[in-house]
């Protein structure tokens, strides 16, 4: 998550455009380090870059990956980060906030009464807060992509095509085989292969009634109908 650890500059909320382009810079400054771009300028030209690097990743180095304003802001000590506070509250932002027995609640939408001088409880706070989020962000990514896999458009344009033009075997004309017109006589294998559970004595019956469906089939296919 990002976080402010040295100094709050003003406007880093209210003015995040202008935070934005100190972020290029200070990641423009890094790449000419890393790249060995500042070995062709003088001692002293280096040496003002490495100032301005060294302040600008100092109040901007947590919050150089941070696209866009956040959801909330978490505060340890909201009296002597009243500006931040009031940023916050200006752009309606939910701030959570650690108030000691000598700070004011006022503007502090999610108040945690605690010391907020003390190193370990200091570590305590950031250590639950950091877990919170992560076991947020764990239960929240099964849920976007079942949401993501769940909802799928079709049109009703495409769903009658696809009714009209396919024909299931379950629902093709009683004596004929799937693919084949109401029209043509049925195959005799597809109606010896629904008969052969039958036994020996009815094969008799069997052979009767197969020339009888093939016949009214090819000569009077509406009177089967009927």
């Amino acid at each position: 998550c990002p976080y402010v650890d040295h100094r709050w500059l003003g406007g880093m909320l209210t003015n995040f455009k202008t935070v934005k382009n100190s972020i290029a810079r200070l990641v423009e400054l890094d790449e000419m380090v890393s790249s060995g771009a500042t070995m062709g300028l003088t001692k002293k030209e280096t040496l003002m870059l490495e100032r301005e690097r060294v302040k600008l990743d100092r109040s901007l180095s947590g919050i150089r990956d941070m696209k866009g304003l956040p959801d909330a802001l978490f505060v340890i000590d909201v009296d002597h980060e009243r500006i931040a506070v009031s940023e916050a509250r200006k752009l309606g932002i939910p701030v959570v906030g650690v108030c000691d027995t000598n700070s004011s609640p006022e503007g502090i939408d999610y108040l945690i009464p605690g010391n907020d001088d003390a190193i370990r409880a200091i570590r305590l706070y950031l250590h639950e807060a950091a877990d919170a989020v992560l076991e947020a962000r764990a239960a929240a990514a099964p849920v976007l992509q079942g949401d993501a896999n769940d909802y799928v458009e079709v049109s009703d344009d495409s769903q009658d095509s696809s009714a009209d033009a396919e024909v299931s075997p379950e629902t093709a004309p009683t004596g004929t085989n799937p693919g084949t017109t109401p029209d043509e006589p049925a195959s005799t294998g597809a109606v010896q292969a629904s008969g052969s559970t039958s036994d020996g004595g009815d094969n008799g019956r069997a052979d009767t009634d197969v020339e009888t469906v093939n016949s009214v089939t090819a000569d009077s296919p509406k009177s089967t109908a009927n």
